[in-house]
């Protein structure tokens, strides 16, 4: 019951989804992130139901583009927020740490943001595209539950083994840093046994792909803020999805590994 509360907690955080789960001790939010990945499975689930459902009345386009719309609706546009901001803060050319947090604070976007913000949701959009005009429809069906589950499941390694950049950062103090070893061991096993299920091989390249860029992501993070943020990780969380569409393309495409 108390998991099944956490999984409630991961949801409630994560997306609009109504829960009512009363009052969260701090432990207890700092525990739910075992189950992000669960989340990015149903948003994943949920991504493709929006765009089949679409797909019965409009062109394929116009159903992949209102999918990831209704995803970034569902999910308060958080993680495109934190790749704005990390991007507006890192790109800026600024070598002084402070000078990067003050601008990753900014509520305001920059030029840098936008930009990145386009190119990515471009980006993602292509892939999509692509995969649902040259491949069956398992195929697009396989690279919404993945790559929404696998890019959560990319900041585990922050979640085991990361720390807030600075004292100010309310998502880094309750996340990073707080999963113990034997829940990130328990959490890489069953992302990998679901990797499988969804993608069988394909799956479980992907899902390699995902902790090992998360992990060196969170290393040149520490080395460029001397932490990690909130931001940071929705960075991670959104390039990791460009990296996965590009490598399952690939796979896919030469290898045939799921055809």
């Amino acid at each position: 019951m108390r998991e099944f509360k956490r999984l409630l907690i991961c949801i409630s955080f994560s997306t609009r989804f109504p829960v009512n789960i009363g009052y969260v001790e701090t432990e207890e939010m700092s525990a739910s992130s075992f189950y992000y990945g669960t989340v990015g499975l149903i948003i994943g689930l949920f991504e493709y139901t929006i765009y089949f459902i679409m797909h019965l009345l409009f062109p394929k386009d116009v159903s992949i583009l209102s999918a990831m719309f209704f995803v970034q609706l569902f999910t308060s546009f958080m993680n495109l927020d934190g790749l704005t901001d990390t991007c507006d803060g890192i790109l800026s050319g600024r070598s002084n740490r402070e000078k990067i947090f003050e601008i990753m604070k900014d509520s305001r976007i920059g030029v840098v943001g936008t930009a990145v913000v386009v190119f990515t949701i471009l980006f993602k959009y292509k892939f999509y595209s692509v995969f649902s005009e040259n491949f069956n429809e398992k195929v697009i069906l396989i690279a919404f539950i993945l790559v929404e589950m696998l890019s959560k499941a990319s900041v585990y390694p922050s979640f085991l083994a990361s720390h807030p950049a600075h004292s100010g950062s309310r998502l880094g103090s309750l996340f990073l840093g707080k999963m113990s070893k034997k829940r990130f061991i328990f959490a890489f096993f069953i992302t990998i046994m679901v990797s499988f299920l969804v993608g069988k091989f394909l799956g479980i390249a992907l899902c390699f792909a995902a902790f090992l860029y998360g992990f060196i992501a969170m290393k040149l993070f520490e080395r460029q803020l001397g932490g990690m943020t909130g931001d940071v990780l929705g960075f991670i969380v959104e390039t990791s999805q460009c990296i996965l569409l590009s490598l399952m393309y690939i796979l896919i495409l030469y290898n045939r590994v799921i055809l």
